[in-house]
């Protein structure tokens, strides 16, 4: 085997892995949630879901409970 051909092969092995590797699944979906819901600040500095479902985010305004 020269070369070139454990080159290649090492390439494709590689490709094949992190192709497999890093898959995902394109059911994510993501929402904004905005001055609409009662969020009034513009940024959000730490995001915590509760055992109830609740979302909390932590604001330079303080803390806000979203529920969906």
């Amino acid at each position: 085997m020269t070369i070139a051909q454990n080159i290649i092969r090492s390439f494709l092995i590689v490709f094949l892995a992190y192709s497999y590797a890093y898959a995902q699944d394109a059911g994510i979906k993501f929402e904004r949630i905005g001055r609409e819901q009662g969020l009034t600040a513009s940024s959000v500095l730490s995001i915590l879901q509760d055992r109830q479902g609740f979302m909390w985010f932590g604001t330079l305004d303080g803390l806000f409970r979203f529920d969906g």
